[in-house]
């Protein structure tokens, strides 16, 4: 199912085992060499894999347990790419002659395949943006 960053960032994160809250979807990781989600963070230092997830809804992310939620450093690829180069939100997108197109504002991705399915570009000047999509 096709979900947009501008509406699954802060969703809340549930274990289904525990029945706890355990944090808010602050960030999704990509492999930069395929588009593939290669984890969703929650909070500030803890990450888990799309595989882990049980259950999407529109309010908030099901997932098996609390053993799902770990340090970066544990997913081999994202140690392999580092957060920051995983990162997609903010990013600046240019042409391949070079020519600035502006920074990704929104992605969409596909829950069911963990990949990324289309990026909106916005351009700003300072703090100020306006959609060029």
């Amino acid at each position: 199912m096709k979900r947009h960053w501008s509406q699954i960032l802060g969703l809340p994160i549930l274990t289904l085992a525990e029945d706890a809250h355990v944090g808010y979807l602050t960030d999704v990781l990509f492999d930069p060499e395929t588009g593939k989600v290669l984890a969703f963070k929650a909070g500030l230092s803890k990450v888990f894999s799309p595989t882990d997830v049980q259950a999407w809804h529109e309010n908030r992310i099901e997932l098996s347990d609390m053993e799902a939620l770990v340090p970066p450093e544990e997913i081999s690829r994202l140690r392999n790419f580092g957060l920051k180069r995983s990162r997609l939100f903010g990013k600046k997108v240019q042409t391949q002659s070079g020519a600035r197109l502006g920074r990704v504002c929104d992605f969409c991705i596909d829950s069911t395949t963990s990949s990324l399915l289309s990026i909106e570009v916005c351009k700003s000047f300072l703090w100020w943006q306006w959609d060029n999509r």
